[in-house]
């Protein structure tokens, strides 16, 4: 299967943030026992994509 790494998009934040979810909800490999709220993980990430398309 290939893997292509690209930089974020909106598209992918809601992704991202169910990836998270189920890494948090193992209890093994973070502190977090959940993903942070989508709306504060959108407002992160768009944050993220304004700096990198300024």
């Amino acid at each position: 299967m290939p893997v292509e790494i690209v930089q974020i998009r909106e598209e992918h934040i809601d992704g991202c943030h169910a990836a998270l979810d189920v890494v948090c909800r193992e209890r093994v490999y973070l502190a977090f026992l959940e993903a942070p709220p989508i709306a504060s993980t959108r407002e992160f990430e768009r944050g993220n994509i304004a700096m990198i398309s300024s």
